[in-house]
């Protein structure tokens, strides 16, 4: 029986985990201003405004990471936010994959600073979703041992795309089986060069995670 028989391959490209190595940290710096007010000990609460690096916009809605949590803090309609934590304290702000900042460190001087969120944009495989299906379809052998064994699933695969557009760093983060793994693997490292994503605008190495889907028919 053959491959495309039997094999049904779902490229999902909208499940995308952006993320970023401390090379490019520099450049996923964004605006928001922030005031130290009220501090009592080593309590510290701030206020501020979120904004887009680029239009300069405010950001409604950004989500709030202290110490690596997320909080219930959210930015109102006009980019603004209150928000209390300890001297010392860690906090991130991000927003749906799109924006993000690195660790950004409360201090008893934490007054007038300004924090700048730019735009991630995701790497693309050549083409677009429909030719990302197309490979897969193309060069995925179903495993004999899956396919005799009835095995089928998602299984889940997560890479780097670097600024060049090439691939590393491939690994399987959600598996079904070994051997509908293995092939996953060996079929993403033989994908040709992304579009590399950007931040702000230059290109940055970007995670990305790929399901691909098994079916027997």
């Amino acid at each position: 029986m053959k491959t495309r028989e039997l094999l049904k391959i779902v490229c999902l490209t909208g499940l995308m985990t952006a993320a970023w190595t401390s090379s490019s940290a520099a450049t996923v710096m964004e605006t928001a201003t922030l005031r130290t007010e009220n501090i009592t000990e080593n309590t510290v609460k701030v206020k501020g405004v979120v904004l887009d690096y680029e239009t300069k916009q405010p950001i409604s809605g950004a989500v709030f990471l202290l110490k690596g949590k997320v909080t219930k803090n959210r930015t109102n309609s006009q980019g603004e936010f209150q928000l209390e934590g300890q001297q010392g304290d860690t906090i991130k702000v991000a927003l749906n994959h799109v924006y993000r900042t690195e660790n950004i460190i409360l201090t008893a001087d934490t007054e007038d600073l300004t924090i700048e969120l730019k735009r991630i944009v995701p790497p693309e495989y050549p083409g677009g979703p429909s030719e990302c299906m197309k490979f897969l379809s193309k060069n995925i052998r179903y495993p004999h041992t899956a396919w005799k064994n009835k095995v089928q699933g998602r299984v889940i695969v997560q890479f780097w795309v670097d600024t060049d557009g090439s691939i590393s760093d491939v690994k399987v983060v959600k598996g079904v089986s070994w051997d509908l793994n293995d092939e996953a693997i060996r079929v993403v490292k033989r994908m040709p060069n992304f579009k590399p994503g950007t931040v702000g605008g230059e290109p940055a190495r970007i995670q990305f995670t790929l399901p691909i889907i098994f079916r027997l028919q």
